[in-house]
């Protein structure tokens, strides 16, 4: 009786654990908290554009940063949108005045959007241009890789 109470625990137990791991299983290639992301601009239409407000900060990763006179310089990056941004955090230091920058070679030379929006990020330029992060302080600039 013992060994038949077992083997029916057992089989309760594989049942219940199979079908907690089944799901996760079939989930396991789409990265946690992922969600399809409904941009409305792509690659040069996103020039000059908020990526909140576009819905490209969504699925937006940090591809580059630095830390620079007290903050986190971030260069970001939106796969949904094909545009590229600047992000800047306040870490530690003293610097009164800083913003954070995003540059892009275009057919007009190098153009620079500055930080514009309350969340410290700049607005967006396209990931087929040349493009690169650059936080600017009071006493100097400094930038990151060109990336394209």
């Amino acid at each position: 009786m013992a060994f038949k109470y077992v083997r029916v625990s057992l089989a309760t137990l594989a049942v219940f654990f199979g079908g907690l791991v089944a799901p996760a299983a079939a989930t396991a290639s789409q990265p946690q908290g992922s969600a399809e992301i409904t941009a409305a601009c792509h690659g040069s239409s996103c020039n000059h554009k908020d990526p909140a407000a576009t819905g490209c900060a969504g699925d937006g990763r940090t591809v580059s940063e630095f830390i620079y006179r007290g903050y986190r310089v971030e260069h970001r990056y939106s796969p949904a949108c094909a545009a590229m941004w600047t992000r800047k955090t306040y870490v530690s230091g003293s610097a009164w005045s800083f913003y954070g920058a995003h540059e892009a070679i275009t057919g007009n030379g190098i153009e620079r959007n500055r930080y514009s929006y309350s969340g410290g990020w700049t607005s967006m330029w396209s990931y087929f241009l040349i493009n690169r992060s650059c936080g600017v302080s009071n006493t100097g600039t400094h930038c990151g890789e060109w990336v394209g």
